[in-house]
């Protein structure tokens, strides 16, 4: 049996806010903020895993500086999973692409009786509504602000979601090693994701545990270059739509934003051509890899391929 120890993929996640206030009576847009932005918390990458945690939003009143270990506002004030209008899910084709997701909340009329408003997060749709991410109300220059809202007047939170990967192949590597973990040889691979679309965004309904909404397909040639329709060329070599591969993903671990895959393929599969590459598809979205060298499986052995997919807050540029 040969063991083929991990190969890993990431994405990363970021929000912004827009605060809206309109008249009651009439519909007029009284006051609004520009975009800006939030922390993603400690509390949302590990909620990230199997909660909804785009559910609804929650204003309060504190004023700290946001940090990654807390796990409500300072002062939460109001909550509400009221949508109103249609989810936005678009694809941006950028130095580092990303999908988007823009929902839209409204608190009604009589909520705020004069209410002053300083901070903001998206909450999970369970009782008590936890907090994925924090932050406070900012002017167009970035300082901390704050918006007040009449009795008379409603407040829609626009939120925007998204989920960052990379255009350009990033790189592991791996040792194949036999039953008895002793070396075969050592390995070096590429990684890209691949078909991102919007059906990413089905992960955020449920997290991103996979139930049994992942699978591999392992492949004679290399990987595509475009990460948006893109998959590996040429006929499977094995595939785990073969009930005889087994496959397993394993418990999550708090604090470790990951999610573990295990597809054990027997002695009959995976034997008519060496294998050059690897599509893994998972709950929220897949990812190719691609080996520097060609693996050749024999009738007389039984692959353990392990693949990990982790996820964290995007530190760069949000424009």
């Amino acid at each position: 049996m040969s063991s083929i120890p991990e190969f890993s993929a990431k994405v990363e996640m970021c929000g912004r806010f827009k605060l809206e206030v309109y008249k009651q009576s009439t519909g007029e847009l009284v006051k609004q903020t520009d975009w800006f932005n939030n922390i993603v918390l400690n509390q949302g990458l590990n909620l990230a895993f199997n909660k909804n945690i785009f559910s609804g939003v929650a204003v309060g009143t504190g004023n700290s500086t946001p940090v990654v270990t807390q796990t409500d506002l300072d002062s939460r004030f109001a909550a509400t999973t009221t949508a109103v209008g249609s989810d936005i899910k678009t694809i941006i084709d950028a130095d580092v692409p990303y999908a988007s997701l823009i929902k839209q909340f409204r608190f009604n009329a009589g909520v705020f009786n004069d209410q002053v408003l300083t901070e903001v997060g998206i909450t999970t749709n369970e009782t008590g509504a936890l907090l994925f991410n924090r932050a406070l109300i900012l002017d167009a220059n970035g300082q901390p602000s704050s918006i007040q809202i009449k009795s008379d007047e409603y407040l829609d939170v626009k939120v925007e979601l998204r989920m960052y990967v990379s255009k350009t192949p990033t790189t592991g590597s791996f040792n194949l090693t036999d039953k008895n973990n002793h070396l075969i040889r050592s390995h070096s691979y590429q990684c890209l994701p691949s078909k991102i679309n919007t059906s990413i965004f089905y992960s955020l309904s449920s997290g991103f545990s996979s139930g049994n909404g992942f699978g591999l397909q392992a492949y004679p040639n290399s990987m595509s270059t475009n990460i948006f329709t893109g998959y590996p060329s040429g006929s499977t070599i094995f595939s785990t739509s073969n009930t005889s591969v087994s496959k397993t993903y394993f418990s999550y671990v708090n604090d470790s934003y990951s999610v573990r895959y295990r597809f054990i393929v027997p002695l009959s599969l995976g034997n008519t051509a060496a294998i050059k590459s690897f599509l893994l598809e998972t709950y929220m979205i897949a990812f190719q890899f691609q080996l520097d060298e060609t693996i050749q499986k024999t009738a007389d052995e039984i692959f353990t391929i392990f693949f990990s997919v982790s996820w964290g807050r995007y530190t760069g540029v949000v424009e």
